[in-house]
C-alpha cells in the first residue's frame, strides 16, 4: 500500500474536482499536469468511487472521464458556449449525439458545415426514430449552431473560417477542424455498471441534496452502512460531507467542482429566488403553492422596489421571472415541482436568513 505525501493527496483532490467539473480536459488546463502525474491513483479512485472510466493521453494532451449521466442531467443540462442561450433541449442533445456520428463520417480532418449538414440530414432522414434535420428551419439551424458551440467549447472541432452567418442564412458556410482522438473520446463505447453504493454516490457528486425521503429502502440502509466509505470517498477530493436528519450533501469549499452556484447575489433571478424562500418558505410548510402565488409574491417585491430587476418590468416580464426563478430552485434542489405547483424542499431552509443589500439604493 502506497502512502501519498500531504501534497500528492492535495494534487489528486484538486485533480479530482477538475475532472468532476470538465470531464474532457485539454492540455492548457492548469489542472492537466497534474492529472497525468496521478493519472493510475486517479482512475482506480474513480472506477472504486463511482465506476467511471478515467482515459488520459498525455501526449495527444487529453484526459477524458467517461460518466455515467444520472438523476442530475434532468434539471442541470448542457448549454450553448454562446452566451445568452437556453438549456439543451431534446432537440438539441439529439443533434448533439447525430453530429459527433456525423462527423466520425468523415476521412479528412477538416469538414465544412454545408457538408456536415448534409450528412446530418442523410443520418435523420435514415432513422425513423430520429427527427429529420431542416436546414431551412431557423430554430434547427440555431440548434445546430449551438451544437457547434459546444463541440468547439470541447475541442473536438475547431472553427477555422467562416463566411456568413448561417442562424440567419442557411446558403452560410464555415470550416471546422476535426480532433479525430477527442471526437473517439467524446462518449464511450458503452455505459459502465455500476453498484449500489457507486450509484449513491454518483448522486451525491452530482446532485445539490440526496433526500431521504427519495430513496428506497435499500438506498437508506447503504448509506447508514458505509457512512465511514462515503465520508472518506469525500475527503480524498477534498470535498465536504454533510449528514442531516432530511438527507445528505456534499460541499465544496474551493467551489471548484461546479460552474452553477447558489445564490448568485449578484444576479436578479437569484435574489428573487431567496426573498421567494425567505417569504414562502416557512410559512408553506409542506403545502404546496402555485406558479400564481409565486407570480404574485414577485409582483409584491417588484412593486416595492421600482428600481429593481428593471428587464423583468417590460411587456409585463414577472412570468418570465417568475418561471426563472421556479427553475433555479429546482436546479438545486430547494423545491419540489409538478403540474400543480411547486413545494418547499428541506434544503431550502439553509437560505432564509441570507441577506441581500442593495449597494446602490
Amino acid at each position: 500500500m502506497t502512502i501519498l505525501t500531504e501534497q500528492e493527496r492535495t494534487e489528486q483532490a484538486r485533480a479530482i474536482r477538475a475532472l468532476l467539473r470538465q470531464p474532457m480536459l485539454s492540455r492548457d488546463h492548469p489542472a492537466f499536469g497534474l492529472v497525468g502525474e496521478h493519472q493510475a491513483d486517479l482512475r482506480r479512485w474513480f472506477r472504486t468511487t463511482t465506476g467511471w472510466e478515467l482515459v488520459v493521453e498525455t501526449r495527444r494532451g487529453l484526459a477524458r472521464l467517461h460518466k455515467a449521466p444520472g438523476e442530475a442531467a434532468l434539471t442541470r443540462p448542457l448549454r450553448s458556449h454562446r452566451t445568452d442561450r437556453p438549456p439543451f433541449d431534446r432537440r438539441r442533445y439529439e443533434l448533439f449525439c447525430v453530429t459527433a456520428a456525423a462527423l466520425g463520417h468523415f476521412a479528412r480532418r477538416q469538414v465544412s458545415l454545408q457538408d456536415l449538414s448534409s450528412r446530418i440530414i442523410s443520418l435523420t432522414e435514415n432513422d425513423e426514430e430520429l427527427t429529420t434535420y431542416v436546414p431551412g428551419d431557423g430554430d434547427e439551424r440555431a440548434a445546430l449552431i449551438d451544437v457547434l458551440s459546444r463541440l468547439c467549447a470541447l475541442e473536438v472541432i475547431e472553427l477555422l473560417d467562416e463566411q456568413g452567418n448561417y442562424e440567419r442564412q442557411q446558403d452560410s458556410n464555415a470550416l471546422y477542424a476535426i480532433d479525430e482522438a477527442r471526437l473517439g473520446a467524446l462518449l464511450p463505447d458503452e455505459a459502465p455498471g455500476v453498484g449500489r453504493r457507486q450509484a449513491l454516490m454518483i448522486r451525491l457528486l452530482d446532485d445539490p441534496v440526496l433526500y431521504h425521503g427519495d430513496l428506497v429502502e435499500l438506498d437508506q440502509d447503504c448509506l447508514k452502512e458505509h457512512g465511514r466509505w462515503f465520508r472518506k470517498r469525500c475527503a480524498e477530493a477534498g470535498l465536504l460531507l454533510e449528514r442531516r436528519a432530511e438527507g445528505w450533501c456534499i460541499t465544496d469549499p474551493s467551489a471548484e467542482t461546479t460552474d452553477l452556484r447558489f445564490p448568485q447575489l449578484t444576479a436578479h433571478v437569484h435574489q428573487a429566488a431567496l426573498l421567494m424562500i425567505s417569504r414562502l418558505a416557512e410559512a408553506a410548510g409542506h403545502d404546496w403553492l402555485s406558479a400564481s402565488r409565486i407570480r404574485s409574491e414577485l409582483d409584491s417585491v417588484l412593486a416595492e422596489h421600482p428600481g429593481w430587476a428593471k428587464k423583468y418590468r417590460r411587456e409585463d416580464r414577472s412570468a418570465d421571472l417568475t418561471a426563472e426563478v421556479i427553475q433555479v430552485l429546482q436546479a438545486f434542489d430547494l423545491v419540489r415541482v409538478d403540474e400543480l405547483g411547486l413545494e418547499f424542499r428541506p434544503a431550502a431552509g439553509r437560505f432564509s436568513n441570507v441577506a441581500i443589500r442593495r449597494e446602490n439604493p
